[in-house]
């Protein structure tokens, strides 16, 4: 159901930034360096104290550095952002007639006149309908969206966006379901030749 998520773009780029401190190429050590270098604990530092002592820098020294880059205190917080913001989407999403908006007051106008699921993906909001959910893997807590007013941006009661969300998480981080080639024996005997 997942498709590749901004999340796992930002491991890839965290275990990039440490291979260039890590690496041999003196220009990209320099710059990752300087980057290690918005850690709180490096403050007062240099790169070539960075440099220096690199044995001691992990990968998840590179995903603070990714945190502090994008407004966030900690990976912790940048990390549990990015899933909320993009659970509520997936590739599968896009083969349905959804109606998006920039600005939430739009987004539950048209929501409270034409029904559907209020959603957000990032920065804006779309109004979807029921195959949607389904995509989600969310249809089976209809009790849940029923709830919430079907608005997951402002829901009228926490603890139930609390479960959707539980389960939207856990769909989101899954990891995608590798591709299967199709079972040519299955196939009607008119397209075996082909």
């Amino acid at each position: 159901m997942n498709n590749t998520n901004r999340l796992q773009e930002q491991k890839t780029r965290a275990s990039i930034l440490l291979k260039h401190l890590k690496g041999e190429d003196a220009n990209r050590q320099q710059k990752a360096a300087e980057r290690f270098l918005q850690l709180p604990f490096l403050q007062h530092s240099n790169t070539q104290v960075i440099i220096n002592d690199i044995d001691f820098y992990r990968l998840k020294h590179a995903y603070h550095v990714l945190a502090i880059e994008n407004g966030y205190d900690n990976w912790a917080a940048f990390r549990e952002s990015m899933i909320t913001e993009d659970c509520m989407y997936t590739a599968g999403c896009g083969a349905y007639l959804n109606v998006w908006f920039k600005h939430y007051e739009e987004a539950t106008t048209y929501h409270k006149t034409n029904g559907g699921y209020l959603l957000q993906y990032r920065k804006d909001y779309y109004v979807a309908e029921q195959a949607v959910i389904d995509v989600l893997g969310l249809q089976h807590l209809s009790t849940e969206w029923k709830t919430i007013g079907n608005n997951w941006v402002q829901p009228t009661n926490k603890q139930a966006w609390e479960v959707i969300y539980a389960v939207a998480k856990a769909n989101y981080l899954k990891p995608p379901t590798p591709y299967k080639a199709p079972d040519k024996s299955k196939r009607p005997t008119w397209l075996l030749n082909n």
